[in-house]
């Protein structure tokens, strides 16, 4: 049996909420296959369960709503009788005997209004199922939702709503040690899942700071080493990650990350936000050099075919040992704007 699946991401950077969900897809090795994608929506087919494809994308950071996509149409102008001839091409037997709800989720300028489109998809719900079933808005067994963005139209069942302030109790201002250039935990965990080849891998945060990275990645399960020269930041990461039961699943090294004490080879992944601005202090005679350095230590630290992903808001120089796989782009306010890199190492032979 082969599910569709429609992810609704956030509309705030919907790219990289696409290759987040992605990436988190292709490290547990689920089979899938992506048949649409269009702005803050990604549809794909698989024969995986929605019981494992929601355990896959749990730790999505921007993933907004999974919903198991029942049927859709596709046309020049989605109106209410549209709406309908999809909603009765579903068979809705396996709501004989259960409490349903129907919500309408518009993305963009959509002018059927919802209340009319809910009303209409429950009435044809109840005379598919010859009124065995009911509807409750309050405490539902399932959840069936309509979508509608531009020309497309899905319907489904709401299989998990993600709540985007989820992860608010770790950001920057509730850790013991607060630092001005430490990383929201949202972008420390899409940083670390887009840099995801399979489960339980060994990370390296070469500029960890208070600990941001490494604190997302003990709590996802994974060893992580963190480095940096300051060693009031290094005091602090261990602090913090003490406070989130997170510090057993992590080492802190004290040392100029252009002479990092580790073996070749020795990392599955690296993921950093390079050091930037007044408040960040490069430890190097300018970025540009700074950034050279660590192209050439990835090289080294990096397993074959592993990634790297760093925040680096310049272009970054070519490297005959890294691939660049993906770039995006973050607003932050009108003088600053942050660029994701994602990189592949290469095969290496330097000793």
């Amino acid at each position: 049996m082969r599910y569709l699946y429609l992810f609704i991401v956030s509309g705030d950077h919907p790219e990289l909420g696409i290759s987040e969900v992605r990436s988190l897809l292709k490290a547990r090795g689920l089979d899938f296959y992506v048949i649409d994608k269009r702005y803050k929506l990604l549809r794909v087919e698989s024969p995986v369960s929605p019981r494992d494809v929601l355990r896959a994308t749990t730790e999505s950071s921007c993933l907004q709503e999974l919903v198991l996509e029942r049927a859709s149409i596709c046309s020049e102008e989605i109106n209410l009788n549209s709406i309908i001839e999809i909603v009765k091409e579903v068979d809705w037997s396996y709501l004989k005997g259960k409490s349903f709800s129907v919500l309408v989720n518009k993305i963009g300028n959509i002018s059927v209004p919802s209340p009319e489109i809910a009303k209409e998809v429950g009435k044809i719900i109840m005379e598919k199922t010859n009124f065995l079933s009911k509807v409750d808005l309050r405490y539902p067994d399932r959840k069936v939702e309509v979508v509608l963005y531009k020309e497309l139209a899905v319907i489904g069942d709401l299989i998990w709503k993600f709540r985007r302030d989820r992860f608010d109790f770790r950001s920057p201002s509730k850790r013991p040690v607060f630092s001005p250039c430490a990383l929201r935990p949202t972008l420390s965990k899409l940083l670390i899942n887009l840099a995801l080849k399979k489960q339980s891998q060994m990370l390296l945060d070469p500029f960890c700071g208070v600990g941001s990275v490494l604190i997302e990645a003990s709590l996802m399960n994974m060893y992580s080493v963190g480095v940096d020269l300051n060693k009031d930041l290094v005091r602090g990461a261990r602090v913090n990650s003490i406070s989130f039961s997170s510090y057993s699943l992590m080492d802190l090294i004290v040392a100029d990350s252009k002479k990092i004490p580790v073996r070749k080879n020795a990392f599955d992944m690296v993921v950093t936000d390079l050091p930037y601005g007044r408040l960040s202090p490069t430890y190097s005679s300018s970025s540009r050099k700074l950034v050279e350095e660590f192209l050439r230590n990835l090289s080294y630290v990096l397993k074959e075919k592993s990634k790297a992903v760093f925040i680096y808001d310049s272009e970054i120089p070519s490297s005959s040992l890294i691939k660049i796989r993906e770039k995006h782009k973050i607003y932050v306010h009108k003088s600053l704007t942050r660029v994701i890199h994602l990189v592949e190492k290469h095969q290496d032979t330097r000793d």
